[in-house]
């Protein structure tokens, strides 16, 4: 167990936020030959992944021995989410950025959590990760952005706006009824006490916060692992599984064909994409459009009623309202004020 404690400046610089990089870690865990986890959300999601992977010329293994499925990872290969979204490209360029004094001292650790009965190989790859620090750490960045190419990238739209639907939902919870209701809602292993966040892991600690706050970290590909760095330089963090996620892989509500005619193809798929808050940018690449062109067509939306749009941090986030709930249910659900509004957009 990790005891969180809080002062009253540490809980107010508190945020949450998301890591392209986190993500590609925990994918890389679930893939990973030794895995115990079996988790039957992600089963379509390895099985196409691992197909892509060996039509591909990527090699997993020096990955796979940094790594592992289980235990601890080296803290710089994730660093903690910044205050506001970074993509995949400038993590990876913090990475390559890291000191080798810190890169040599968490490749040490790897061996510290080794459990009884850990094999010789397992032990041999370690202790030569060490002798290479600086030589490691650049491989690890290179191979990171090769396995995000095959792996990642295609998906990372949808990936992305689960994450920020995740963030939304737990700012909400946050502004609305404090840090009570915003860690009520996380998976079960978290629990808050008084000025304390307790998270369930295979070892004891406790952290007094800074004035940095902690950074909590959705992860569409965590499973039903709790995970986190409490050790200096990096602020606390602790990553959980991100709500909702078999819906990254569901396929997209369908548009009735008279929705489509009448709000043009783009606004109409726009607005199947708003099942839950999206922010432009995360719209605009899942769409394959402009994010400009996003934009314009959310403000016709919007003034039309069938979006809302909210700010959170420096991203505006939007989804559906129930009248475009009910407007996507299909001509037989209509009324004559939806097909009103649904005209009023088209118009704009």
């Amino acid at each position: 167990m990790i005891r969180y404690v809080f002062t009253a400046t540490s809980l107010a610089e508190t945020r949450f936020g998301y890591s392209p990089l986190l993500e590609a870690r925990n994918a890389l865990r679930l893939l990973h030959p030794l895995t115990r986890a079996n988790h039957p959300v992600y089963a379509s999601w390895r099985r196409v992944t691992q197909q892509a992977i060996d039509r591909s010329d990527l090699d997993l293994r020096f990955l796979y021995a940094l790594i592992p499925p289980h235990n601890y990872t080296p803290d710089f290969l994730a660093p903690p989410a910044g205050r506001e979204p970074q993509s995949i490209d400038a993590e990876l360029s913090a990475v390559r950025r890291t000191p080798l004094t810190r890169v040599r001292t968490e490749l040490g650790l790897i061996q510290h959590w080794f459990t009884p009965g850990t094999s010789r190989h397992r032990w041999a790859e370690a202790r030569a990760l060490i002798r290479a620090p600086g030589l490691v750490r650049d491989r690890a960045a290179e191979e990171l952005a090769a396995f995000w190419d095959v792996a990642l990238r295609a998906d990372w739209p949808r990936i992305r706006a689960c994450l920020e639907a995740d963030v939304a939902r737990r700012a909400r919870a946050l502004a609305r009824g404090g840090p009570g209701l915003a860690f009520a809602g996380l998976p079960d292993g978290v629990r808050w006490r008084r000025d304390t966040l307790e998270v369930r892991r295979p070892f004891s600690a406790e952290v007094s916060m800074n004035d940095e706050g902690l950074v909590l970290m959705p992860s569409v590909f965590a499973g039903h692992r709790l995970g986190g760095a409490t050790d200096p330089p990096s602020p606390p963090t602790v990553w959980y599984r991100a709500h909702d996620v078999p819906q990254v892989w569901e396929p997209r509500q369908g548009v009735p064909a008279p929705i489509v005619a009448v709000l043009g193809r783009t606004r109409a798929r726009l607005l199947a994409a708003l099942s839950r808050p999206v922010s432009t940018t995360a719209a605009a690449g899942e769409l394959g459009i402009a994010a400009g062109h996003v934009a314009q067509q959310l403000a016709a939306l919007r003034s039309a009623g069938l979006v809302r749009s909210q700010r959170v941090g420096r991203e505006v986030l939007s989804m559906r309202t129930p009248l475009g709930d009910h407007l996507l249910a299909g001509p037989d659900h209509h009324d004559e004020a939806a097909w009103r509004t649904c005209e009023r957009a088209v118009s704009r």
